[in-house]
């Protein structure tokens, strides 16, 4: 397994975890491990700027209907339970520059020259895939007109939901973890000239959302601005296809999504799962085997992909009477439907008799 970062795939800000993402887990027998460095949030809520709520469904509803609460961890907390199960050797700080195809056979070219060959290739490589391209010509890259900072601060105030509130043309989203601690997010309207940049200036950051409820500006406030991550965000056009040969994608290099609803890791974690039993269940034509996994997948992520897109752009309205109506529009939504949503959004089928096929997949 390569991967281009030196230091291993441990590191990382905060992510979030729904119910579909700790029943995958649980296949792989991962998530009480998950589920012990990370915080249930106590609901979850969309609010206005001023803090007025527009929906809220409460922790109980969420575990009885929607099977369960959201989570937030440290990526970090998240990867070392999965690179135990995944008994790979790792290739530190090894970019991929090139995919091979020859017949049935794959490889990938990495940044130092070596070439790492065998019987499939998976490519995991986020959404600016080297792999994708690879397999799929051209650039469909979306600029969808804002960024995000992203932080962890200290929390010493009573239980939170997990919220998303909204303003005009701004975002902020937070949700509890561990050790008294808050993973939030801050979304704004951006032309591109952020996706140089590796930090942002808290007191800007601080002015700009000095109007907004709390605790928004004392969790800004409390974050080390060293430790705070600024990106722009940008989706793909959902592919119609995510193989070719032996060589597949997964998570953000197959179905890159806006980070609105949540659920990038959480598709991420299906995939893995489906391709895994697809490969244990057709083990002698590895193509076969992936053409049923992007069948089993791809209308589900890409559906999301689609989904997540438009709320981005919902979101970062900015005419205040298109806000007053939008918000209005959310409120009138009946608590009903909205988790009926949810149910689907987070339904995740088992696979249960993966465990004992894992090692029937190839390597």
């Amino acid at each position: 397994m390569a991967d281009r970062d030196p230091a291993g795939p441990g590191g990382g800000n905060g992510l979030t975890l729904w119910p579909n993402a700790l029943t995958a887990l649980d296949v792989i027998d991962a998530g009480a491990e998950v589920r012990a460095v990370s915080e249930p949030a106590a609901g979850l809520a969309m609010r206005t700027a001023t803090g007025d709520t527009m929906q809220f469904v409460p922790q109980e509803v969420m575990v009885g209907r929607c099977g369960g609460n959201g989570r937030a961890l440290l990526r970090g907390d998240l990867m070392r339970p999965l690179l135990v199960r995944a008994r790979a050797n790792l290739c530190l700080g090894s970019r991929c520059t090139k995919v091979l195809q020859e017949g049935v056979s794959v490889g990938a070219v990495l940044e130092n020259g070596d070439v790492l060959g065998g019987d499939l290739l998976v490519g995991a490589d986020g959404i600016g895939s080297t792999v994708r391209r690879g397999l799929f010509d051209g650039d469909d890259l979306r600029h969808l007109g804002y960024a995000v900072v992203r932080g962890v601060a200290p929390y010493a105030g009573p239980k939170l939901p997990a919220q998303l509130s909204m303003g005009c043309g701004e975002q902020f989203g937070m949700f509890p973890m561990t050790g008294g601690r808050v993973y939030w997010f801050a979304a704004f309207g951006s032309r591109g000239d952020l996706a140089s940049r590796s930090s942002i200036d808290k007191d800007w950051l601080l002015g700009r959302f000095s109007s907004w409820h709390e605790p928004v500006g004392r969790l800004i406030s409390a974050t080390d601005p060293n430790r705070m991550v600024v990106s722009e965000i940008v989706d793909r056009t959902p592919l119609r296809r995510w193989s070719r040969g032996a060589a597949t994608l997964v998570g953000d290099a197959a179905h890159p999504s806006a980070p609105t609803l949540g659920q990038g890791t959480c598709q991420a974690l299906e995939d893995a799962i489906a391709l895994t039993s697809c490969l244990a269940h057709e083990s002698t034509d590895i193509p076969a085997a992936l053409l049923r996994y992007e069948a089993r997948r791809r209308r589900r992520a890409n559906a999301l992909t689609r989904q997540a897109h438009l709320m981005g752009r919902l979101g970062q309205w900015s005419h205040p009477m298109a806000c007053w109506l939008r918000n209005r529009l959310i409120s009138a939504v009946p608590r009903q439907l909205q988790v009926n949503q949810m149910r689907q959004m987070f339904a995740h089928q088992r696979t249960d008799n993966l465990p004992a096929k894992l090692d029937q997949a190839p390597g």
